[in-house]
């Protein structure tokens, strides 16, 4: 159960630094005037962006991830399927947040 404490450890993380990454995604992302002045200023701050979409999807997903484990159990197909799915929505929303796709 070495993995399971990791796991949460990272969620109990990721809820502390979740309320200032979100206050930063939603300044920079949804208020265009503050995201024109900052962005040329600091270029490096969209990693900050990506890294908090990531924060706030694991976070999410791992609330998720222990209400299934409650109502079925624990396996190690849940966690391959809460990773693979993961995977992918962090691929679609970085992707999105860039224009790419």
């Amino acid at each position: 159960m070495r993995s399971e404490r990791l796991f949460y450890t990272l969620y109990l993380v990721a809820a502390v630094f979740l309320f200032f990454f979100f206050i930063m995604h939603n300044l920079m992302m949804h208020i265009k005037p503050l995201k024109e002045a900052l962005h040329p200023h600091t270029p490096y701050f969209i990693y900050v962006l990506d890294f908090s979409i990531l924060v706030m999807l694991y976070h999410g997903l791992y609330g998720i991830r222990s209400i299934v484990i409650e109502k079925k159990g624990y396996s190690k197909g849940v966690d391959l399927l809460f990773a693979v799915v993961g995977v992918i929505l962090a691929v679609v929303l970085i992707a999105a947040k860039h224009k790419v796709i």
